[in-house]
């Protein structure tokens, strides 16, 4: 790049030295032959030629051409090999040592401030004015410019054509989501995930369930790459944490006699019931507190101001994410997956509908399965698949209360599908599960878990 390239300098002394000596006409400067001012300004080699010259009529008609086409201004009308000469600056075979030199004085470069790496582009710059002919800069701007088009162009080219070979056998809804959206947004949810549950190894067993799952649909690499779990950071402190830190007047457990104790071991079934009661009040707790963080979220992303306590907190979702639930990963989630078994069936996370009311404290039933409390569990694969279709495209026709009602029906209680022929679905594999490809795609055997008559079977049949 430098006249200290040609001379094998490779330190930004060297380099800001030889500049100033160019810049000032230094003798030392106007002495360089024409290879090392070919290095130093990386010209075209017609233009040295010429200067070199005392007759220009002695240039080759390769050589005048060359010059001529420096200046075209249809950058798009460039072949290869032109773009190659403008971008290379005519310098297309530079000797071994040449090369070197100039890999050098580039690395020297990479080593210094920033600030002393422009002001010595800023001073070749000046230099290589005083040797360019007019909006010849600009020329060679434009052949790096119309080189990074092209490239992009064959890039969304390549994708589009994998995406249509993918859409003839995907899942119909992924043909609606590219139709939509056409690989410009995200597509997936908002996820809150519990610090002290969640680990590398969860995240990367669900990591690759997901990833074979989008594969099954027919995602294609195109619009798998566009998928999205938007993290969010776990409340440092939740409604839960408050409820389990109160105290019971300060009573400690040497103060309960020997008729307390006989009294709790003859009440330990009612007690089971009232654990359980609990636990569901805790986790309804915290569901709460993590839908006033989402409701925020939201609004954000909608444009709309909003006065929080900690303004540095600008946290949003993305366009693409949904708005209409979010996950939430917990200790039972990380559970299902790192069963014995380790089916992928058998693995689910919360979904949360942000909307929901809560209803008051002593409308908690016994049981969180007795009806619809705001939230469900979704088998993990089916969050690519069934159930982000019905979020997104068939919110209208089925509300959050819907879906729960159809996983009741799926083992583990986990949404599975609307369908009542895939429901009941599940096969016995630690990579795909079941309802997963569309139809007439091959797949696994799956399992029936119950005939019509709600009797259990173990046929094996085709999903």
């Amino acid at each position: 790049h430098f006249a200290c390239v040609a001379q094998h300098r490779s330190n930004i002394k060297d380099i800001d030295r030889n500049i100033i000596a160019l810049l000032d006409g230094s003798p030392n400067a106007t002495n360089l032959s024409i290879e090392e001012r070919l290095t130093t300004t990386k010209l075209s080699k017609a233009k040295l030629l010429e200067q070199a010259a005392s007759d220009s009529s002695k240039l080759t008609l390769g050589e005048l051409s060359l010059r001529k086409e420096r200046y075209w201004i249809d950058p798009p009308r460039l072949t290869f090999g032109q773009m190659n000469l403008l971008k290379e600056r005519y310098w297309i075979d530079p000797a071994v040592a040449a090369t070197e030199a100039r890999s050098a004085a580039e690395t020297a470069l990479i080593s210094v401030t920033g600030q002393d790496w422009k002001g010595a582009m800023d001073k070749l710059k000046k230099v290589r004015a005083m040797l360019y002919e007019d909006n010849e800069e600009a020329a060679l701007w434009n052949t790096e410019v119309e080189e990074w088009r092209r490239m992009m162009d064959a890039s969304k080219q390549r994708q589009k054509q994998e995406v249509e070979s993918r859409l003839a056998a995907a899942q119909p809804w992924v043909k609606r989501l590219w139709e939509e959206d056409q690989g410009k947004k995200s597509w997936g949810y908002a996820v809150f995930r519990d610090p002290e549950a969640v680990n590398e190894e969860y995240e990367s067993r669900m990591g690759a369930a997901l990833m074979h799952a989008r594969d099954a649909i027919g995602c294609g690499e195109t619009i798998s790459a566009r998928w999205k779990l938007q993290s969010f950071e776990w409340p440092s402190v939740t409604p839960t944490d408050q409820n389990t830190n109160t105290q019971t007047d300060g009573e400690t457990t040497e103060a309960i006699d020997d008729d307390q104790k006989h009294e709790e071991t003859q009440i330990v079934s009612d007690g089971q019931n009232s654990t359980d009661k609990e636990a569901t009040s805790q986790l309804e707790a915290r569901f709460q507190g993590l839908r006033e963080r989402f409701k925020v979220l939201r609004k954000r992303a909608s444009g709309r101001q909003i006065a929080t306590v900690n303004q540095t907190d600008r946290a949003a979702l993305q366009s693409g994410i949904l708005r209409n639930v979010f996950i939430v990963i917990d200790q039972p989630c990380v559970d299902s997956l790192f069963s014995e078994a380790a089916n992928v069936d058998d693995m689910w996370v919360w979904a949360v509908d942000p909307d929901y009311i809560q209803p008051t404290a002593t409308d908690t039933p016994d049981s969180p399965s007795d009806q619809y409390r705001g939230y469900l569990r979704v088998r993990l694969q089916q969050l690519v698949n069934n159930f982000f279709d019905a979020r997104r495209f068939l919110d209208n026709e089925y509300s959050m209360a819907a879906l729960w009602q159809a996983a009741q029906l799926s083992r583990n209680q986990a949404f599975v599908s609307v369908r009542d022929s895939e429901q009941k679905l599940w096969t016995m594999s630690r990579l795909m599960g079941s309802a997963i490809r569309p139809e007439g795609v091959v797949r696994p055997a799956a399992k029936l878990l119950y005939n019509e008559n709600g009797t259990y079977i173990q046929k094996g049949q085709e999903a």
